[in-house]
């Protein structure tokens, strides 16, 4: 394993700096330089960034790490951090993609690629709509501006051939067609096909998949199939009789929350979130936390929302052990935002 003094040596050779020229650069004397490039002494912490810079790289870059601490690190940088560079992006993309060559049927690093990805759009969209809502600013009659948020901002698409979702749909079937007992891939289908308006698919469906495998969730789609068909207030009532029958399923509750949020019933559909979140093992998603405060902002109660986001801050900590990263500093957005206008 290349030692950080290694690292260094090679880093000022690549830069063709003499340790002289190096030892000016930071401050420090030659015989500090050489006693780094030989392993006697290590540069102290305080001088790691300065290193970094004057080689144009990464603090992380100077150390080496075994396989499994790349993993690691990958893994977390995914999960706490929303600053990737595209550096960063490149060496992470470069170290799984090698991974893979080695042994293409290697999930670890395939799934991981998948989530870099995922994560690295969520960044890209993100700062398309920081310049675009800039851009906006300037010209507020921009329409290609306007699509740019639009598209950013994932909102809801008339045209129906973009919205009919027929690349997901002809996907899930073939999933389930290699594996028709996945309830996941049911009930993702599932949500397709009523958003695209194929209801009479849908009940088809949601049929098969009670023939092949068990899940109290196809009682909530086949009430929201008929909500799509004749209106919520024709099935409110079977909402509450499914809350009533899955008291302890957070899964059902939630569902039901959620249409009836859906449909502007915010004081219900906060009484089932916590339902929902009480049912729930830990550790507990922040999702009804979450909802409970856009429903708060809705009522006109920002001072619950706060209440809220906090408690969704907390949960955050004690539940998945986080102390740092983008998702408590978005909670803290969202309270400081709120706050102004108590």
């Amino acid at each position: 394993m290349t030692t950080i003094g290694e690292k260094i040596k090679k880093l000022r050779r690549d830069k063709g700096m003499s340790q002289s020229e190096l030892a000016e650069k930071l401050g420090v004397t030659s015989q500090a330089i050489s006693k780094w490039e030989k392993d006697i002494s290590q540069p102290d912490i305080q001088t790691l960034p300065n290193i970094a810079a004057c080689f144009g790289v990464a603090i992380d870059d100077l150390f080496e790490y075994s396989k499994e601490k790349k993993y690691e690190k990958i893994s977390n940088t995914l999960e706490f951090n929303r600053d990737i560079t595209a550096k960063e992006f490149l060496d992470m993309e470069s170290f799984l993609k090698s991974e893979i060559d080695l042994k293409p049927d290697n999930y670890k690093p395939i799934n991981l690629l998948a989530d870099m990805y995922s994560v690295w759009v969520e960044i890209l969209e993100k700062k398309s709509f920081d310049y675009a809502k800039r851009a906006l600013e300037l010209k507020p009659n921009s329409k290609d501006n306007m699509t740019l948020i639009f598209h950013a901002l994932h909102g809801k698409n008339h045209d129906w051939n973009i919205g009919s979702h027929k690349d997901s749909i002809d996907f899930w079937k073939k999933i389930l067609k290699a594996e028709p007992k996945n309830v996941s891939a049911y009930l993702y289908l599932l949500d397709d096909l009523m958003d695209a308006g194929r209801l009479s698919e849908a009940k088809e469906i949601l049929a098969e998949a009670r023939t092949v495998s068990k899940d109290t969730l196809y009682d909530t789609y086949e009430v929201q199939i008929e909500e799509i068909e004749h209106g919520f207030a024709s099935v409110i009532d079977k909402y509450k009789a499914l809350a009533d029958k899955y008291p302890k399923d957070w899964r059902v509750l939630f569902h039901v929350a959620n249409q009836f949020a859906q449909n502007e019933h915010y004081e219900e559909a906060i009484e089932y979130w916590l339902m929902s979140f009480e049912a729930m093992e830990k550790p507990r998603y922040t999702d009804m936390y979450d909802a409970i405060a856009q429903c708060y902002i809705r009522l006109g109660d920002k001072a619950s929302a706060i209440g809220y986001y906090k408690k969704k801050k907390q949960l955050i900590k004690d539940d998945w052990g986080a102390r740092y990263g983008y998702a408590l500093d978005e909670i803290d957005e969202q309270i400081e935002e709120l706050s102004r206008d108590l």
